[in-house]
């Protein structure tokens, strides 16, 4: 469909809506010349559309704001337009990026109004250079996924220090990253921390043992790290810990044996493996989590 320019190409009277007035699900993919959804631009075209996934459709200059919007997922090259017409969705709870190779910052501005916002999912943005700062003003936000962005060499401290809800954060496949970041233990919110692929990350901090609510960490391909910290004793709420691919930290975690065992000898659910997982979200094994 190379030549759509637009989803509804019939004006709108007396705020009459078209003829998707019942639509919750959109998905739209390789639509080359798409501009906009509607040729007026109007407001009441989808009222009850609650999940929208947008898939190479790089002429996309935006759209109205969608009352219903809960989930957003946008893949490949998108207009910047697209990008900054997002602060329009205050109702949307879920918005993930995914697999574009040209994008190096955000659209200031672009978050300002998601007041609802609990996910946030970047992945295989390889020349991503800067995270969002204004996502340290949204205080619903719970879980932060960061995969295979390469580029992004850290967060801005303003940013972690402002996420005090965020309980789950996933960082996966960033091979820039070489130690985490000290801003990150004023996050004592957190409970999940999953670190995979991370060829040079070296060590731990001691710090690690301020994040009191933790209660499962997960460690996978991370070959230089060869240890854990004293502090993860302080975890006494850990319940569950995955080593996955890390052989020296493996060998030093082995029950009773291991150097590292009486660190977390406390810990529950505790499994250790030579091999890596294949990477998805919070771990596990690769899910792109797509609907189609």
């Amino acid at each position: 469909m190379s030549h759509v320019k637009y989803l509804d190409e019939e004006s709108c009277d007396n705020g009459v809506a078209g003829g998707f007035v019942r639509l919750e699900y959109l998905v739209l993919e390789k639509l080359p010349n798409l501009i906009a959804l509607s040729r007026d631009d109007r407001e009441n075209m989808l009222p009850h559309l609650s999940k929208f996934q947008i898939t190479e459709c790089p002429k996309l200059l935006g759209f109205p704001c969608l009352p219903s919007l809960i989930d957003m997922r946008i893949r490949g090259k998108c207009n910047t337009g697209l990008l900054s017409s997002i602060y329009k969705q205050v109702t949307l709870e879920s918005l993930m990026f995914n697999e574009n190779e040209e994008l190096t910052c955000f659209p200031d501005g672009m978050l300002r109004n998601l007041t609802s916002l609990k996910t946030f999912d970047i992945y295989w943005l390889s020349k991503l250079e800067q995270f969002p700062s204004e996502i340290f003003n949204i205080n619903t936000i719970q879980e932060i996924y960061i995969t295979k962005c390469d580029n992004l060499k850290s967060l801005a401290d303003e940013v972690l220090q402002g996420l005090h809800t965020l309980n789950k954060l996933g960082i996966e496949l960033c091979s820039g990253i070489e130690g985490l970041h000290p801003a990150l233990q004023h996050m004592t919110s957190l409970q999940s921390l999953t670190l995979s692929y991370l060829p040079n990350l070296a060590s731990l901090p001691d710090w690690l043992g301020n994040l009191g609510l933790l209660h499962e960490l997960e460690i996978s391909q991370c070959p230089k790290l060869t240890c854990l910290p004293t502090s993860i004793q302080c975890l006494t709420g850990l319940k569950r810990l995955r080593i996955y691919g890390c052989s020296e930290l493996g060998e030093r975690c082995k029950e009773n044996t291991g150097e590292d065992w009486p660190k977390i000898a406390h810990v529950r659910d505790i499994v250790i493996r030579n091999i890596g997982m294949m990477f998805g979200r919070g771990g596990g094994f690769y899910s792109v989590d797509w609907w189609f």
